[in-house]
């Protein structure tokens, strides 16, 4: 026999046994566990803010994305920092990308 459960949520895991059953007795299975795939993260970093400590420096701090909304372990976030000049187009390059692990 073979059942698929859908509407699980990604990097979860479950644990799932099967009973058998007649008109007298039942059996349960062992209990086994099984991870669903994970995916990209449905929701952004929460409580993200910025304090500017220096003329030439900036702060920045944020929690994950709520459990719910992790799909899987975060391993890494990006931040990307660029400068808006008043009177001139958006075409310059990031300031910086930065990559953090964890």
């Amino acid at each position: 026999y073979t059942l698929v459960i859908t509407g699980l949520r990604p990097g979860v895991r479950y644990y799932i046994r099967v009973d058998s059953e007649n008109s007298i007795l039942s059996s349960m299975s062992e209990v086994i566990s099984a991870a669903t795939l994970e995916a990209a993260p449905s929701g952004p970093p929460q409580d993200f803010s910025v304090i500017p400590t220096s003329p030439r420096t900036l702060e920045f701090s944020w929690n994950p994305p709520s459990d719910v909304d992790r799909n899987g372990v975060i391993t890494g976030y990006t931040l990307s920092c660029q400068p808006n000049v008043e009177g001139l187009p958006q075409v310059y390059p990031s300031a910086g990308t930065y990559a953090l692990d964890g």
